[in-house]
């Protein structure tokens, strides 16, 4: 039979079961019976600290809801618990298994939750869905220009239809464009819990370490704070999102030289995109996606990406770039 000796956190000697306990009979003996036991399992690409906000949020995941009209009802049934006024936040949509492709709009939204500022986010994180009172808190109409490396959805008419593609999310839902959140902050203590949760999900699918691709700096004080309450169970490497300069140059000297690094807490880069999600259908490509004349987004542009990498590469630090259609590749490989 096959023993294991461990020391701590780590798994320091394997052989047969009973050679090793004699060899240290001092030592605590765990009999599994015929469990099998393998190694923990790393994920080289999550989003583990937004995986923490949208457990906090309305769960609209196909595990959840099954169509448009269950997307409302869950709307619905959120406002009734609501103070007038308050925002609504859905996650994990996913209209390709929910709403038959067709995603709900700003017109479905407003007739549930005409009073209540409503923002549903896409599963692939790259974009999302608001309603007209929420586009009124962002100071936006039908003849608003998206921001750079972002589109606004619009209907037949040309109205806008809710829909925030790339940076239209990030830049206008986040913070507004201005510097300022139009979306409430989160607590960190309410994030901690839903951190928590993740954890328990990630360990329950064999995962005992994780790549964060991309924090800012409220995500990596929250991992911080889990690291220091011991609620952080398992390791983390994080890339931080390059408009975040200061952060990680400042991560970049901190872990300079270091021979070992945290084994719980880990910085491991930059990270950028060229292009959106394959999952979002905002990816950039060569073919347009079938039965449209759509090739996706780029949301940065070539020479802005070559002076990104120079630049992380000159302090000294390392840079992960999201790059998911064809054409997308093409434009990095050429940086």
């Amino acid at each position: 039979m096959t023993g294991l000796l461990i020391r701590g956190d780590r798994i320091e000697i394997t052989g047969d079961a009973d050679e090793l306990a004699d060899a240290f009979p001092e030592a605590e003996r765990h009999d599994l019976g015929n469990a099998v036991v393998v190694p923990g399992l790393h994920d080289a690409h999550q989003h583990i600290t937004h995986a923490a906000e949208n457990l906090l949020h309305l769960d609209l995941s196909a595990d959840a809801v099954s169509s448009s009209a269950d997307v409302l009802e869950a709307i619905t049934a959120e406002v009734s618990r609501r103070q007038a006024g308050s925002w609504i936040r859905g996650s994990r949509y996913d209209e390709t298994k929910t709403s038959g492709g067709t995603p709900v709009d700003r017109f479905d939204l407003d007739e549930v939750a005409p009073e209540h500022p409503v923002l549903i986010t896409q599963v692939a994180g790259h974009w999302g869905i608001v309603n007209s009172r929420a586009l009124e808190l962002m100071g936006l109409d039908d003849l608003s220009e998206p921001p750079p490396g972002g589109e606004f959805g619009r209907d037949g008419a040309g109205r806008l239809n809710g829909i925030l593609y790339e940076n239209a999310l990030i830049a206008i839902a986040y913070d507004g464009g201005r510097g300022e959140p139009v979306l409430p902050p989160t607590s960190q203590e309410q994030r901690l819990a839903g951190l928590g949760q993740a954890i328990e999900m990630f360990h329950a699918a064999g995962l005992t370490s994780v790549t964060d691709a991309f924090v800012g700096p409220a995500d990596l004080d929250l991992l911080r704070r889990a690291a220091t309450a011991g609620s952080l169970t398992m390791r983390v490497n994080y890339l931080v999102g390059i408009e975040h300069d200061s952060l990680w140059r400042a991560e970049t000297v901190r872990t300079a030289g270091q021979d070992v690094p945290d084994p719980w807490l880990n910085y491991l880069g930059v990270k950028t995109f060229v292009d959106g999600a394959i999952a979002g259908r905002t990816c950039n490509v060569h073919q347009p996606f079938e039965g449209t004349g759509d090739h996706g987004m780029q949301v940065v542009a070539a020479d802005e990406l070559h002076d990104m990498v120079r630049s992380v590469h000159d302090a000294g630090s390392r840079i992960g770039v999201h790059a998911n259609g064809d054409r997308a590749i093409e434009i990095l490989l050429d940086q």
